[in-house]
């Protein structure tokens, strides 16, 4: 009797285990990585923080922040800014904003960088227009993809030399504090 009583109770943990198991919710994978690195842009672009190849979350605490790039080895860099949110109130459809490269020229005679003309999707342009998620899925997705389009991602594809120094200017229309993603990749 006492041998049926323990086979039935490992029968009942086993079962109980396993409905556990089966009725669990299978964890959702999170968007920031133990890679991602944080910085917090300053509106003063010699003040601006450092980013390096990688992914960079930027949390914007007013409007029109910089960081800078310095690259590490002359080569081609692949440069995708994504994922830019409001943090004064939930990601809503009315989410947007742009983004800027700044380069200093060692030939000019002004000591501030100058906006870039880059080429993204659409073209080439100096002003990168950015949505959120939200706000592309609801006014932009399906749209013809032009330099005036609101992505919710942009690369740009850029050739530096070592030591070269881009600044990245972000802002967010609907908010004065936003964050983005920055990621850059050696090509």
């Amino acid at each position: 009797m006492k041998k049926e009583n323990i086979f039935r109770r490992i029968a009942l943990a086993l079962s109980f285990a396993l409905a556990l198991t089966l009725l669990t919710p299978a964890v959702a994978p999170t968007t920031v990585s133990a890679a991602t690195r944080k910085v917090t842009g300053n509106t003063n672009y010699k003040k601006a923080p450092a980013v390096k190849v990688g992914t960079t979350k930027v949390t914007c605490k007013k409007q029109n922040t910089y960081v800078k790039f310095t690259a590490p080895k002359a080569a081609t860099y692949q440069i995708s800014i994504y994922n830019i949110t409001s943090l004064n109130k939930p990601s809503s459809y009315q989410d947007y904003g742009h983004a800027n490269f700044y380069i200093r020229q060692k030939s000019s005679s002004s000591s501030t960088p100058s906006r870039m003309k880059v080429k993204t999707q659409g073209g080439k342009t100096d002003w990168l227009r950015m949505a959120s998620p939200a706000c592309y899925d609801s006014f932009y997705k399906g749209s013809k993809v032009t330099v005036d389009s609101s992505l919710k991602k942009r690369t740009v594809t850029l050739k530096m030399k070592k030591g070269q120094v881009i600044y990245v200017n972000n802002g967010h229309y609907t908010a004065g504090k936003s964050t983005y993603y920055l990621q850059i990749k050696k090509k």
